[in-house]
């Protein structure tokens, strides 16, 4: 890998093409209008994938005894790439556990590159000098403290404990039945794909260091890394445009819901039937304006279990019981509010006709739903009505 001289091949142009295809993967994600945290620590973790392959560029065509600007900063991102995989998969969840403390899993990383800050701020003549031997390393931070934080031996373990902790997170969230059953193993499938591939970087790279000392060691050992993070690249490239709800967790909060209804006996046509019950009841009976209604009270009308009713609502209207019948009772309420004849009543009456207990719930539901409070949408379509008759 030393070389004094430029040497560019095919397989380095092919790994710099990479990279730039890792940035624009990054920039895309980091556009898109509804850019969730897990988007946000994915593309952190693009970004750095495609440090390190410029990174390899600089190193094996010899670059950084012109541009030294990225020596040894590949140290700090050891420690980055695990967190930032982890962090993302964690924020696919319905209920993330690592999201407060996020910071936390930073620390070593940061640590690190203020070890090196004092190489980091010295000019690129200062650098090339002590990249070509004429001159020593300028003392860094806690010297003593983080000299092994350098070694393989002791990023190595921590990279490894990452891998395993995402594995063991993947297999808990597993994802739930439901008629969508083969969409949802295709997204579990391909982001168990992206932490295998993420293993096997690991793996490789960790081979590197405890490899490259052999005398059979050879340059296109060193390659391996690359063409697995390049592979990993385009893997998430295709992912980004054909898949991208994997990336923004838009479909993974179905794929690792607690598989609550998992021991369900439950039939697709049975589901289908007690869908279309609750359907005509609803529209014909108005159960949600008893503001009473308790998912008991409606299953002892249906004469259906509760568990099994609970099930359908939640699999086929994709809501909780609660927001479920809200939902109703935010959509009468906004007939109710147009409704000329209705124009001269109460707000609070509208709320307990609907089936509200209290005015505050009311209001809070209904500017949820619609974006403004119940007064201001009356007067919102009194105005569009009489503007249909000038």
């Amino acid at each position: 890998m030393n070389s004094a001289n430029l040497t560019i091949d095919l397989w380095s142009v092919l790994f710099l093409v990479a990279a730039c295809q890792a940035i624009f993967v990054a920039v895309v994600i980091l556009m898109k209008k509804e850019r969730t945290r897990s988007a946000i620590f994915f593309s952190v973790f693009m970004l750095l994938f495609a440090h390190m392959l410029i990174f390899n560029f600089f190193y094996w065509t010899g670059l950084f005894h012109t541009y030294p600007f990225l020596t040894i900063t590949n140290f700090p991102i050891n420690f980055a790439f695990g967190p930032l995989l982890l962090l993302y998969l964690d924020a696919q969840r319905t209920k993330p556990k690592l999201q407060r403390w996020w910071w936390v899993h930073f620390i070593p990383a940061i640590l690190m590159f203020l070890h090196f800050l004092p190489f980091y701020v010295l000019k690129s003549s200062q650098k090339i000098s002590i990249w070509q031997g004429e001159t020593p390393f300028p003392d860094f931070l806690l010297f003593d403290f983080f000299t092994n934080f350098r070694d393989y031996r002791f990023f190595g373990p921590v990279m490894i404990i990452y891998v395993i902790w995402m594995i063991w997170l993947l297999r808990k969230m597993t994802f739930e039945e439901n008629t969508d059953g083969q969409a949802l193993q295709f997204e579990y499938r391909w982001t168990s794909i992206i932490i295998a591939m993420y293993s096997l970087f690991v793996l490789s790279y960790l081979s590197y260091f405890i490899f490259s000392t052999s005398p059979n060691f050879e340059l296109y050992h060193d390659y391996i890394i690359s063409a697995i993070m390049t592979l990993t690249v385009y893997v998430i490239a295709y992912l980004v445009f054909q898949r991208p709800q994997i990336i923004h967790g838009q479909i993974h909060q179905k794929i690792f819901a607690q598989p609550k209804y998992r021991t369900s006996n439950l039939t697709s046509m049975a589901i289908d039937s007690i869908e279309k019950t609750v359907l005509n009841y609803f529209e014909e009976h108005k159960p949600y304006r008893d503001g009473q209604l308790k998912l008991k009270n409606l299953s002892d009308q249906l004469n259906i279990s509760p568990h099994q009713l609970s099930q359908v609502i939640n699999e086929r209207f994709d809501a909780p019981f609660n927001q479920f019948v809200n939902d109703y009772r935010i959509r009468d309420a906004k007939t109710l509010l147009r409704d000329p004849e209705m124009s001269k009543e109460p707000i609070i009456q509208i709320a307990y006709q609907v089936g509200f207990n209290n005015k505050s719930t009311f209001n809070a539901a209904f500017k949820k739903s619609t974006g403004l409070t119940p007064s201001a949408y009356r007067v919102q379509r009194n105005v569009l009505q009489n503007s249909k008759h000038l």
